[in-house]
């Protein structure tokens, strides 16, 4: 059955989830974040959209993002994948990295905006 596409509504607010496998961990030390920030950085700038926020933990992480004309998938496609590529070579590794694909939430309410921020914050 094919994948149902990511709603990606231009202007909008998205909370964006990227969890590992099996709840691995998928940052070992500070370079993976500086790695996976730096991929963040590039794939924003080519595909327009904006980024507010995000909160790196050991087994996943959180975006929030405003969208662009673009679709949301190719924003986590780049980024996804060129960490995936980046960690299995550095790790010495083979394999899928990330459970499933990304999540997200679409939002125009101002108080999960704030909400979304202060727990990305407090992280």
């Amino acid at each position: 059955m094919p994948t149902k596409k990511r709603i990606s509504v231009p202007g909008a607010i998205a909370h964006i989830m990227s969890r590992g496998i099996e709840g691995r961990d998928i940052f070992i030390d500070d370079a993976d974040r500086h790695y996976l920030l730096e991929q963040l950085s590039l794939s924003i700038i080519k595909t327009g959209f904006l980024c507010y926020g995000w909160a790196l933990m050991s087994n996943h992480y959180h975006l929030i993002v405003r969208c662009s004309e673009r679709p949301l998938n190719e924003l986590m496609r780049s980024i996804n994948s060129r960490y995936a590529k980046y960690f299995n070579i550095k790790y010495h590794r083979r394999g899928y990295l990330f459970q499933d694909r990304f999540k997200s939430i679409i939002t125009q309410d101002q108080r999960y905006l704030e909400e979304l921020i202060r727990y990305a914050e407090g992280i």
